[in-house]
C-alpha cells in the first residue's frame, strides 16, 4: 500500500513537472519567435545599409579587379587566335563563379552584421533616410565617377614613384643574387 501511494505521488509529481515543463517550453518558444521576429526587421535593414554604403559597389570592383589581374596574367601567356575562345569561356566562367560566391547569403549576412555591431537601429535608420534623399541618391549615382576619378589621380600620382620602385626592385633582386651565390 505503501509502494503505490508513492508511485502515485510519483506520478503525479511527474504530471505536475511535465504540465510545468510544457509551459516553459511554450514561454521560451514565444519569447524565441518574438526575438527572432524583431531581429529579422533588423538584419535586414542591416542589408539595406550595406547596400546603400556601396556593398555592390565594393563587390563589383572586387570582381573587376580580380578579372583585371587574371587578364594580365593570361596576356602574359601570348594566347593565339584559335585559344582566345578558350580564354573568353574560361573569363566568363571565372565571373560566374566570382559573382556566385560574393551573392551567397552567408556573406550577405555577414556584412550586415558588421553594421549591427557599429550602428544602431536608429543610427541605420538616418543613414537609409540620408541615402534616399536627394542627396544622398546624387551621392549614389556619382559614386562610380568618383571612385574612377580619385583611382586616376592615384595612378597619375603614383608615376612619380616609378622610378623609386624600380630602383628598390633592382637593389632587392641584386642582392638576392647576391646572398644566392654565396650560398
Amino acid at each position: 500500500l505503501l509502494a503505490s501511494k508513492a508511485v502515485v505521488g510519483f506520478t503525479a509529481l511527474l504530471t505536475y513537472l511535465i504540465i510545468k515543463m510544457r509551459y516553459w517550453i511554450c514561454l521560451l518558444t514565444l519569447v524565441v519567435s518574438l526575438s527572432a521576429s524583431a531581429v529579422e526587421p533588423v538584419m535586414e535593414k542591416a542589408m539595406l545599409v550595406a547596400q546603400a554604403l556601396g556593398g555592390e559597389t565594393s563587390k563589383e570592383m572586387l570582381i573587376a579587379q580580380f578579372k583585371h589581374t587574371t587578364g594580365t596574367a593570361i596576356s602574359r601567356m601570348q594566347i593565339t587566335a584559335e585559344e582566345r575562345p578558350m580564354v573568353e569561356k574560361f573569363m566568363k566562367d571565372l565571373d560566374t563563379i566570382l559573382r556566385n560566391k560574393l551573392n551567397e547569403p552567408e556573406l550577405n549576412k555577414a556584412i550586415a552584421s558588421i553594421y549591427l555591431e557599429h550602428f544602431t537601429e536608429d543610427e541605420m535608420d538616418q543613414i537609409l533616410a540620408f541615402h534616399r534623399s536627394p542627396v544622398g541618391q546624387k551621392m549614389r549615382s556619382q559614386s562610380q565617377l568618383l571612385s574612377t576619378a580619385f583611382r586616376e589621380q592615384l595612378v597619375t600620382h603614383m608615376r612619380g614613384a616609378v622610378n623609386e620602385l624600380e630602383a628598390l626592385s633592382n637593389t632587392f633582386r641584386k642582392q638576392l643574387e647576391a646572398q644566392r651565390a654565396k650560398a
